[in-house]
């Protein structure tokens, strides 16, 4: 109806009819009105529809935003109970660690308990070994002379494993062979 070439045909018979007689306009003057009113009820029907359309969009919009944050609302759930375990984790930590503390804190005063005397035990313990290089239980006799009535000092004093004489080693006799000459010139030569 709201169509160029709807009002022009409108239009022709409203210039037809007005050549006519009046009794035909009256009636014409009636559709035209009603045919205005059709077409102002067709443009809002128009509106009313693209409304509709335009809510449906809308209407799809929230629903997709409804699911993201329902799926946002998930993942706050469980990042919330990642947030309680890592909580409980980091409780136990704290009491393990406030535990570790304690035993370290003993060790520590027993460490101290046992080196407080420390330089005396280590000075003890040198002068122990030293002596057992020494020989400070050794009883030292004198290796000079008592003919030997000059000495002023001795320089140095050398222990050794006591020497022991050993048994005279007796060499096989040979017989007293008598040799020719011969024999003792080819003896010069062996």
């Amino acid at each position: 109806m709201a169509g160029d070439a709807v009002q022009s045909e409108i239009a022709a018979a409203v210039e037809q009819a007005t050549g006519a007689d009046s009794a035909l306009i009256k009636p014409l003057n009636t559709l035209a009105t009603q045919l205005t009113g059709f077409d102002a009820f067709y443009q809002g029907l128009l509106q009313y529809t693209n409304g509709v359309d335009s809510a449906a969009r809308a209407a799809s919009q929230v629903a997709d935003g409804t699911a993201r944050l329902q799926a946002g609302a998930a993942q706050v759930s469980g990042g919330a109970a990642s947030l309680q375990q890592g909580s409980r984790s980091l409780t136990d930590g704290a009491a393990q660690l406030a535990g570790g503390s304690s035993e370290l804190a003993e060790g520590t005063g027993e460490l101290r308990g046992r080196t407080s005397d420390m330089d005396s035990q280590l000075n003890d313990k040198i002068d122990e070994l030293i002596d057992g290089f020494t020989g400070a239980d050794y009883e030292i006799c004198s290796f000079v002379s008592e003919k030997n009535t000059q000495v002023d000092a001795v320089q140095f004093v050398m222990t050794t494993p006591a020497i022991e004489e050993a048994e005279a080693r007796r060499a096989p006799a040979q017989e007293a062979q008598t040799l020719s000459l011969w024999q003792r010139l080819l003896a010069l030569f062996q």
